[in-house]
C-alpha cells in the first residue's frame, strides 16, 4: 500500500508542474500578447500583430523529475486604420529568410556531395 501511495505521489510531482507550466503557457496567449497597444498619430490609428508561441516539456526519470519551457513572440504584421480604410502591411523578417536560406543551400551541396560520391563509385 506504501509503496502505490508513493508511486501516486511521484506521478502527482510532475503532473502538477505540467499544469503549472501550462497555465503560465496559456497566459502568454492573450489578445493583449498578440495585439500591441493602439498607437493614434494624427487620423490614423497603428497596431501592430505578433505572432506567440510556446512549448514545454515535463518528464521522469527513474527518480528524477522536472519540467521546462520556452515562448516567443515575433511582429508579423502593422495594422494602419485612418480616413482612407484599413490597411494589413506584413514585417519582413531577414533573418528567418536567411535561415531558409542556408538551410536550403546546406541541403542542396548535401545532395551534390551524396550524388557525386555515387558518381565516384560507380
Amino acid at each position: 500500500m506504501y509503496k502505490m501511495t508513493q508511486e501516486a505521489n511521484e506521478l502527482q510531482d510532475p503532473l502538477q508542474k505540467a499544469g503549472e507550466l501550462t497555465t503560465s503557457m496559456l497566459a502568454i496567449a492573450q489578445p493583449s500578447a498578440i495585439f500591441g497597444e493602439p498607437l493614434q498619430i494624427g487620423e490614423e490609428t497603428i497596431v501592430t500583430a505578433s505572432e506567440v508561441g510556446a512549448a514545454m516539456g515535463v518528464g521522469k526519470i527513474i527518480a528524477a523529475a522536472g519540467g521546462g519551457g520556452t515562448s516567443f513572440g515575433r511582429p508579423v504584421a502593422v495594422v494602419t486604420a485612418g480616413p482612407n480604410g484599413v490597411k494589413v502591411r506584413p514585417v519582413l523578417d531577414l533573418t528567418k529568410i536567411g535561415l531558409a536560406f542556408l538551410t536550403m543551400l546546406g541541403s542542396f551541396l548535401m545532395m551534390k556531395r551524396k550524388m557525386q560520391r555515387q558518381v565516384d563509385a560507380s
